[in-house]
């Protein structure tokens, strides 16, 4: 997320977007290299449309470190439940359980 002039900036297309239309996008998986975690992703309507689009056209979810906020509602319509293994800090949307896997319920909150 950038701050031009004081105004929140899309992050994939960088159109100015008000605080109100502002979409939390995610936050990817970082390099091995990296020191931080990678920042967060803010998106604009049209472009949180376009990820939409995207994972419904190709019927995949994707891999995030933080998922995004429009990813629960999705992963549901397109079959797929959160799964990780046990005690690890992340996870995966699948639609079956690999071998050492837990099914994880995903918080009300994001559903």
């Amino acid at each position: 997320m950038s701050f031009g002039n004081w105004r929140l900036r899309c992050d994939d297309c960088g159109c100015f977007i008000g605080k109100n239309n502002t979409h939390f996008g995610g936050v990817y998986f970082g390099g091995p290299e990296d020191m931080e975690p990678p920042e967060a992703r803010y998106l604009c309507d049209k472009c949180e449309a376009a990820e939409i689009a995207e994972a419904r056209k190709s019927g995949r979810m994707p891999t995030r470190w933080v998922t995004a906020d429009w990813e629960a509602p999705i992963a549901a319509e397109l079959g797929f439940r959160w799964a990780a293994l046990p005690g690890a800090a992340w996870g995966a949307w699948r639609r079956e359980l690999p071998d050492g896997w837990e099914w994880v319920e995903v918080p009300d909150e994001l559903k």
